[in-house]
């Protein structure tokens, strides 16, 4: 279970650090998290696979949000940015 939640822990850590990617970018990184998480639910002995996966599911999901969230952010401040000039 400390293994679990470590891999939770460094796939939130690995969404904040997508500063300077593109948003596909971003995406594919969230892919791959997911990907990561899921084998190592299917690695790990002695869980519930489908708790396990189903909480990969929700950070794949939550990743996914914060990077549309952040690109539409982004977005807005180059349009308030091109309306002030």
């Amino acid at each position: 279970m400390l293994k679990l939640k470590l891999l939770i822990s460094l796939t939130l850590l690995s969404i904040s650090l997508f500063a300077n990617e593109t948003v596909e970018e971003q995406l594919l990184d969230c892919e791959n998290s997911y990907l990561a998480c899921s084998i190592k639910c299917e690695e790990t002995e002695n869980i519930d696979i489908s708790k396990c996966v189903a909480k990969c599911e929700s950070l794949y999901y939550q990743c996914e949000s914060e990077v549309k969230n952040k690109s539409e952010e982004n977005e807005d401040n180059l349009k308030e940015r091109n309306d002030e000039k």
